[in-house]
């Protein structure tokens, strides 16, 4: 690949993170708006659209995870890239908001749940978020299971057959979702895989066409159209309607479409976009709170909000997120060597 064909490629995932940067400031906007509307009424709009950043999120998950899955050896190191991803600046949102709570708020915290939200599975025993962003988590939890589970059983190698037959019962998820038996906590939470099947599935799709993985583009295309289909037999006309206009953005950032957006704020946005999601929603409301209580207008409330937010994100991010990913992937590549080592000691031998 030359040059300049790399540049290019490096500039589509450019826009691909620009994406998933709007779609986390999507999802702070509904939420801080939401809340003014709702508890501040002289604030003049609900940006209700913005809840929607997440089905941007699960498709850029599906384009991503998948490109991961290909470049791994085995289900193992898989699992322990995503950990190193998505841990460390979790606890550390976690024990910020203990912080707050023990130390500002003079609360007692909510140690049963502080426990199970630090494993990420508090939503398959039941147990309540401590921020209730973190539900999306639940799901890319067990999307993150699934793609282990192809993995191991080799069933990745077929994925065209595993997307089609994922979205077929995806379908059929509407017809049982009332029957009691599937009301236990985990098989609710495990059944968030087929709710938001179109969108993974679909960021699958992309990869796939990206890599060019069929001769033609036409099964891809029929399959995301498939995604759409679903959607809007599961969600109705304007979920199938939202994901037609996400998969539309992921092809106009794979086709070199939207490099206009590329730009050093919109990549600093992509790049702080986890921690963003993270930590807005808690922090947020409290300070909207407090700064309404100062008498603060709640125009100007939004902006000072969101621009904490955005400053936190930021700390989060490049003092913790990005520190702990190298320090966790180093020493993951360390015990690889080391473990190829003894493995070639004892053949040799």
């Amino acid at each position: 690949m030359s040059n300049s064909t790399g540049q290019t490629a490096s500039t589509r995932l450019g826009e691909i993170d620009v994406l998933r940067g709007l779609a986390a400031l999507a999802v702070v906007v509904f939420h801080f708006t939401g809340h003014l509307h709702r508890y501040m009424t002289d604030f003049p709009f609900d940006f209700q659209l913005g809840h929607y950043g997440v089905q941007m999120f699960f498709v850029i998950s599906g384009f991503f995870i998948f490109m991961t899955v290909e470049k791994c050896r085995n289900a193992r190191e898989f699992l322990a890239l995503r950990f190193s991803r998505l841990y460390p600046v979790y606890w550390a949102t976690l024990a910020a908001w203990m912080a707050y709570e023990v130390l500002i708020a003079h609360q007692h915290p909510w140690l049963r749940a502080y426990f199970w939200n630090a494993t990420m599975l508090q939503a398959f025993v039941g147990e309540g978020d401590i921020d209730i962003v973190f539900w999306s988590l639940a799901v890319e939890m067990t999307f993150y299971g699934l793609m282990a589970l192809l993995m191991v059983t080799g069933a990745i190698r077929h994925a065209v057959a595993v997307t089609v037959l994922w979205l077929f019962v995806a379908n059929l998820w509407p017809l049982v979702i009332d029957v009691p038996a599937v009301q236990f906590p985990v098989i609710k939470t495990l059944a968030g895989v087929l709710v938001y099947a179109p969108y993974f599935v679909g960021g699958m799709v992309f990869h796939l066409l990206r890599k060019s993985a069929w001769k033609t583009p036409m099964p891809g295309l029929g399959v995301l159209a498939l995604c759409v289909l679903t959607a809007w037999n599961t969600g109705g006309t304007e979920i199938g309607v939202v994901a037609a206009v996400v998969f539309v953005l992921m092809g106009l950032a794979l086709s070199g479409k939207l490099r206009l957006l590329v730009a050093a704020p919109t990549l600093w946005l992509g790049a702080i976009s986890y921690s963003l999601y993270l930590v807005h929603r808690n922090v947020g409301y409290v300070a909207l709170f407090k700064l309404h209580a100062l008498g603060v207008d709640s125009r100007i409330s939004f902006f000072i909000v969101l621009a904490g937010v955005l400053a936190l994100a930021s700390a989060f991010t490049f003092w913790i997120e990005r520190p702990s990913l190298r320090y966790l992937r180093l020493w993951q590549s360390r015990r690889q060597a080391l473990r190829s080592a003894n493995q070639s000691t004892t053949l040799a031998s």
